[in-house]
């Protein structure tokens, strides 16, 4: 079963929030989970959903994070991407996001970052 988890960062603390997305008027909210009654409202671009993927440290994957893995003797650098057709890895581009991998056939990846904040990582990243 697929389990719908996202995280979005606080509009008031900035801290991350992990839980489920409640629309509400016009700034989303995440409900941390074992927190009844707790809304917290969150910035509307940052908002990600859980992938259904961890990284090699156990670190669950979510859109919009930023991996890093090798693939013969290159390090790849991508942005995951969630579309109706899959999860993939990316690298943006000047005219929108060049695909460079499908994210579950890529393994021992890691998480460095995401592109909240984080997206100088992304500058200058070789895609192989």
């Amino acid at each position: 079963m697929r389990k719908y988890k996202f995280r979005g960062k606080s509009a008031d603390t900035k801290e991350w929030l992990v839980g489920a997305l409640v629309p509400n008027g016009k700034r989303p909210c995440i409900a941390p989970f074992g927190e009844l009654f707790h809304l917290e409202e969150v910035s509307h671009e940052t908002v990600g959903q859980f992938v259904e993927l961890t990284d090699r440290n156990k670190r669950e994957v979510y859109e919009g994070d930023i991996l890093k893995w090798k693939e013969y003797d290159f390090e790849k650098i991508g942005v995951v991407i969630w579309s109706p057709s899959g999860v993939f890895i990316g690298h943006p581009r000047e005219h929108g996001i060049q695909c460079i991998g499908v994210a579950s056939t890529i393994k021992e990846t890691e998480i460095i970052g995401n592109i909240h904040d984080n997206l100088d990582l992304l500058k200058g990243a070789s895609n192989g």
